[in-house]
This record gives structure tokens, sequence and C-alpha cells, in this order.
């Protein structure tokens, strides 16, 4: 480090400083004849007060410092390790967790006298550790690429050594993450190469939710490798019953079937089947041949009644869809001859109503009176003046009775229900509908299915969206033409597969009925033991407005009937509880709180599952670590080899330090040494002239 004194003023002021000191130390020592100290002694304590007096003068003037500094940055080596349990799965799982593990460690101290070494570990997540247990149940090998390609932008990294079997469940294809620019990849192929014996339940299909008394499908997915002419039996239990099995023949040595059973909802509430193949001798895994599902079956059919205002093509449309699906009990009237208690009905359908008929709007405020779920379909006969009076949630201000024709466009942001993202394509390919012309309002907690695009121009009104007013749930189609949908589905699949899945949704979300206790807790019902299991809890007073005061607690009864309790925390009006990942089995809860001297209770049950992403391939893919290693000018090693790794390393001409130059300017008022120089002058001097008997 070097360091050179810059002063920004002509070169006389620095004569000026001098001349300062000297002037003053002269009036100082020499101007009084009385004094009792010798000539050599005025002398000396004059220099002292010289050079301090000097000093301060030259700090006056704001000097500044200009450093010279050498920084030097060491290659980077990033190691990253797989920590995924499909190594453990291969032949040599003892080598793995023992002697690779040391050769592993050896290696990265070598590495350490040479260069500057940073080791992860990565499989469901990327973390910086060389703690290796071979424990992560899912790879997502493109994320560790990522992340790396992410923290050490702009740094010296010499290469990354990337060690595992290739094997990948999670994430992107990782070669597709890397590029010809980065630094060299050096991989370590581990894992087996080989097909082992194994049955496997790869993928399950089916419905989370089924109604009481119906059917309902479910499609296992099965892989067997290595088993050609076994037979193996494949068996759906229920509360530790039988309920259906079949026999599995293996007739390939890479055998993939999907087999689908129907099963009944014979029991309401969440029930839980459990899946298992049968296994066969020498199976290298036996945990990914069993599975557990949920169903929540649903008790009785959800009635409907369509009431218009007058015919309409429209109509026809819904009935049609309403119709086709067995869980449903459809009705329609037009609005002058509807006498049926509201009540009766989970949702009611009220196309272009409330309108200017006295006796259709008397029907439209005893339904709003009923807190039965709405579904509003808006057209040119509805009276929007009257609509905004009902305070549904949505309001339409127009001066002028006019109708836009708009398309819909799909709100990405919508979670309310889930859509294919095939069909909300294809549905917003369909024919406009005449949309009411107005300024929206809508509440805040209002979500837009659809938005209205007029030609290529998205007007940000919404089309189809949906509003939850306490416990009342509404629906809105702000349009009339639906029957040219469910046409132009038909005229372009053969079917009205996508105008039918959009009615679907929309009825089975408002005509579920909201939740009306007082206490009540959301959760899933199913978690993989990988992930967190969360639980949102929720508390209304008499008003049915949303409090936390009180504390909420949680006794969670695990698969052998252990209990734990946890204290919910208390998050602006709601609560929140994250107790982590759990072991896979059925665990029920219940949650307790006490308000108004009133104990409140709420008890459910959900299934942690086992993740086998690691458990369904366990061939290990070196071809796909070699095209990662030739890519970035690498190389593809053995576990055997990797000791030869520093080696490798060190003939690289393009692995160097870099040297990094800097200057810096900083005023010397802010550097120590000037004010440690100036005491040690002055110091010196007061002590002379103490040791001189002038003090």
């Amino acid at each position: 480090m070097n360091y050179e004194i810059y002063i920004n003023h002509e070169w006389y002021f620095f004569l000026i400083c001098i001349l300062v000191g000297l002037v003053y130390s002269l009036l100082l020592y020499f101007k009084n004849k009385k004094s009792i100290l010798s000539n050599k002694q005025h002398i000396a304590l004059g220099i002292f007060r010289f050079f301090s007096t000097s000093l301060l003068a030259l700090l006056l003037l704001s000097p500044l410092v200009k450093q010279k500094l050498t920084e030097k940055e060491k290659p980077i080596i990033i190691v990253g390790q797989d920590n995924s349990s499909s190594i453990m799965l291969s032949k040599d799982s003892a080598y793995y967790r023992n002697e690779y593990i040391t050769q592993l460690h050896q290696t990265i101290d070598e590495l350490k006298k040479d260069y500057d070494v940073h080791t992860f570990l990565f499989g469901q997540e990327t973390r910086n550790s060389d703690n290796i247990d071979f424990s992560d149940n899912k790879t997502d090998m493109a994320e560790f690429i990522s992340s790396i390609k992410r923290q050490y932008e702009n740094r010296n990294i010499g290469a990354i050594v990337l060690a595992g079997d290739g094997i990948y469940n999670s994430g992107m294809q990782p070669s597709n993450t890397i590029s010809e620019t980065m630094p060299p990849i050096y991989t370590i192929a581990m894992g087996d190469t080989s097909e082992r014996v194994d049955a496997s339940i790869s993928h399950l299909k089916y419905n989370k939710i089924a109604y009481l008394g119906n059917k309902f499908p479910v499609e296992i997915n099965i892989k067997a490798k290595q088993l050609n002419g076994n037979k193996k039996k494949l068996t759906i239990t229920k509360d530790g019953k039988t309920i259906d099995s079949r026999d599995i023949e293996y007739n390939a040595s890479d055998y993939s079937t999907t087999e689908q059973f129907i099963l009944e909802a014979d029991n309401k509430g969440l029930q839980y089947y459990t899946i298992q193949l049968q296994t066969a001798d020498n199976e290298i895994s036996v945990t990914n041949n069993l599975r557990t599902i949920a169903i929540d079956v649903i008790d009785n059919k959800q009635k409907i009644a369509i009431i218009a205002n007058s015919p309409h093509p429209d109509i026809a449309a819904i009935k049609r869809c309403i119709d086709n699906n067995q869980n449903y009990e459809v009705q329609s009237f037009l609005a002058k001859d509807f006498n049926e208690q509201p009540t009766q009905y989970n949702l009611i359908i009220m196309h272009q109503l409330p309108s200017s008929d006295l006796r259709s709007n008397n029907i439209v405020n005893k339904i709003m009176e009923a807190k039965v779920p709405v579904l509003f379909v808006v057209g040119q006969q509805t009276n929007l003046a009257k609509l905004n009076n009902l305070k549904a949630g949505l309001q339409i201000f127009s001066k002028i009775d006019k109708t836009n024709e708009s398309q819909p466009l799909f709100n990405k942001e919508f979670t309310l229900f889930t859509f294919p993202e095939d069909i909300y394509n294809q549905i917003e390919q369909f024919p406009p509908l005449n949309t009411p012309f107005g300024e929206y309002k809508t509440t805040t907690n209002a979500q837009n299915l659809f938005t209205s695009k007029l030609g290529t121009v998205s007007s940000g009104n919404p089309m189809i969206c949906f509003v939850q007013m306490q416990e009342v749930r509404y629906g809105f189609v702000l349009g009339e033409g639906l029957w040219k949908w469910a046409l132009a589905d038909y005229q372009q699949n053969n079917s009205q597969l996508n105008f039918n899945t959009l009615i679907d949704k929309a009825v089975m979300y408002l005509s579920l009925r909201v939740n009306k206790n007082k206490l009540r807790i959301n959760t899933q019902n199913t978690y993989h033991d990988t992930e967190p299991i969360i639980f949102e809890g929720e508390l209304y007073n008499d008003n049915f407005e949303s409090i936390n005061t009180p504390e909420m607690k949680l006794t969670l009864v695990s698969p052998n009937g252990e209990k734990k309790e946890y204290l919910f925390n208390q998050t602006n009006n709601n609560y929140h509880l994250n107790i982590g990942s759990m072991p896979a089995g059925k665990y029920t809860y219940k949650a307790s709180t006490t308000y108004n001297n009133k104990n409140l209770e709420a008890s459910d049950s959900f299934v942690v599952e086992a993740t086998m992403l690691e458990d369904i391939n366990l061939v290990a893919d070196h071809t796909l670590l070699n095209t990662m290693a030739a890519k970035t000018n690498g190389k593809l090693l053995y576990p055997h080899e990797i000791e030869q790794l520093p080696t490798m390393l060190k003939q690289r001409n393009d692995i160097k330090t870099i040297m990094y130059n800097e200057e810096r300017y900083s005023e010397i008022l802010n550097m120590p040494f000037a004010f440690i120089l100036i005491i040690l002058l002055l110091g010196t001097e007061w002590v002379l002239r103490k040791y001189y008997g002038e003090v």
C-alpha cells in the first residue's frame, strides 16, 4: 500500500505554513531573554513547537492522501454435491456414505491450498453446506446452476465441480441452464447406470372432491423394470378393508401401464384410500409401491334454480350444461312464475335481473334477503341502477343505454379455482359478448376470472368475476350471448367441454356453502413429507367480523398416537401456524380457543404422503453429466478419480488469480496518524519543559 499527499493549493501556501511554525517558535522561545533555559534547550523546544505548529497549519489546508491498494482474488472453486436419496439406492451406497465422503473432503482440503473453495449441497434446495447425508427427496440440478450464476456474477470463478448421479426430477433440464461462456464444469459421475429390479406407482390422477352416492375414477400409473414375466396384485384399501384389486402382469423388461378403478363415495367427509402394489423379490425400493390419497365426499346433490326475466337462448345453454352433471339438480323459471322458497336452493342464477318489472324485483329482493349465493347474468334487460342498489359487490354506472362487443381475456392472477391452460386459451377465442357500457366498480376482494377486451385493447373491466360478501358468494357474467360460446366450442372441438368446464367451475364454487362456524381452520387435505404444513385460522365475532385477540392452540395427533401442542401466531386479524414438515401418515388435529366465555373448537385430519421422486428413476444419467462437462470445456470424472482434480485444475491456464488495483483519496483530517503525530510533538515538548524546570 502506497501513500501520496496532495494539497489543492498553490505551492507558496506550503511555505506560509512553514513560516507560521517558524515565527511562532521563535517568538515563544527566543524573544524571552530572562528564561533560565540554555540556548541548546531553547533550540530543542523550538524545533518541537515548529513542527507541531507547521503541521497544524498544514491541516487547515485540507490536504488529500492518495492510497494505492492492490487486492488479489484467488480463483473460486464451487463444489456442488448432490444430496438426494437416490444415490443411497445404488449398489455402492456403503462406499458413497463412507469412503467417498472422506475422499471428497480430502480433495476439498487440497484445493483450499491454492483456491477459494465454496461448498454447496443441492437436492430439494441449494444451500451452502458440506454436511452430506443423502437425505433430500428430490433433485433440482438446474436450480443449483442458476443459483451459482446469481450469487457469483462477475466473480473470479475458476471451475464448478458438480458431483451427482445425473438424475433430476424437479426443475428445468440442467443442460439448458448452461452456456459455453460459463466456467468449466467438472462432473463426478456417481450412481449406477444399470437397470435394477423395481416397480413403482409413478403417478396418480383423481378428483379431490366427490359427491355422496356417486362413483368416481382413480387412474394409477405403474412402472416396472426387469420384472418381465412377474404378476403382482394392485390393491385399494379403505379403513383397513380391501375395496378393489386386480393382477398386474409385467410383460416387458421396461413396463408401463395405467389402470383405472371406479370407486364409490359411500361416506361423507374426508375419505382416505391406500393404494398398494405388491412387492417383488429383490426390488431396490419398496417405498414407491405405496400411496395414500384423500377424497372430500360432499353430501347431497346441489339444487340450482335459473330465474330469467324473459326467454333467452343463454338460459338453454346454461341449463343444458348443468343438466350434464349428475351432482346437480336444476330447475328453470320465468321471474313472474317463481313462487319457491329461495333457501331450498344452493345457487340461484338470475338472468337479466333485476329488471324494470316490479314483480321481478320483489323476487330479487326476497332472494337477496335469504342470503343465497347468486350468479347474475347481466344483459340489456338488466336495470343497472337497481343492480347497484343490491350491494352485491359490483356496480355499473352508465348514463347511456349502450353495449360493447367484448371478448374475454383470462386473468392469470385468479386464485379461487384452477383452469387448465388449454381451456382458457380457447375461451379467449370465443365470440364477443354484449357487455354493458359504463364505469365498473367492485369491492376490494372481488376476483376477475375474465376481463373484457375491446378489439386488441384490454378494458380492465370484469367480464366474469366473483365476490364474497361476508358469508355469501356472488358471481357476475357481465354480458349476454353465452349461447354463442357453447355453439363456437362445439364447432371448434365437436364438444362443449370448454364451455361446460367454465360453467361447472363457476357453479361448483358458488354452490358450495360458505362455512358459518365462528372458528375455522384452513389447511390442505394432503401434504408431501418435504413441504411445510401450514394452518390458517379464522375467528369471527357475532357480527362475523374477523378478530384475533384470544390465544388459539392446536393439538396434533400423529399416526402413532403421539400428541403435540402448538400455539398459533396472531397476524393481522387472523391466525397462522407453520409446524414444518412431518413424516408420512394420517394426522388428526383440533384447534381450540375461548371467546366470550365460550369454548370454540374445530377439528379435522390430513395425510402426509412420502415423496417418492427419488425412488421412481434409479438409473444414473452419466450422459447428461458428460454433456454438461463437454459444453463448458470441463471433464467427467468417476468417484475414484476425484483425487486427480487438483492437478487437473493447476494444469489449466485459464484459472488464475486476479489482481485489482485501486486508488482511494481521503482527507488527512480523517486519518488518525496526523493527530497522533501532533500529540507526540506537543507531549514531548511539554515533558522537556517540565524536565528543564520551565513549567
